[in-house]
């Protein structure tokens, strides 16, 4: 720490000051001064549940095998799977339907 009182002799940069080396104040410890700001996902955010769109405006949640619901966090990490599924549960049932 520096103060700007003329003739301190307390703090270390006063001292070395006095002797003729000056410290520039990014020199100096900073808390904040090298913080970088961190990308997270809130743990809320896994408790979405995912919703496939429907004709006419509908929203159907995704639902496991076993009948649960489909979260988000579960969505993330298993998405090619999920999405190829979707992909061809329609395929099949748009050719059953003509």
């Amino acid at each position: 720490m520096m103060c700007y009182e003329d003739g301190c002799t307390v703090h270390y940069g006063c001292r070395l000051r006095s002797k003729g080396i000056h410290l520039s104040d990014s020199a100096t410890a900073s808390r904040t001064k090298n913080m970088k700001r961190t990308f997270s996902v809130p743990p809320s955010i896994n408790a979405n549940v995912i919703h496939d769109e429907r004709p006419g405006g509908t929203r159907m949640p995704l639902l496991n095998m076993d009948g649960t619901v489909v979260r988000h966090k579960q969505y993330r990490d298993n998405k090619a799977a999920i999405d190829a599924t979707r992909r061809r549960i329609r395929n099949d049932t748009t050719a059953q339907g003509s």
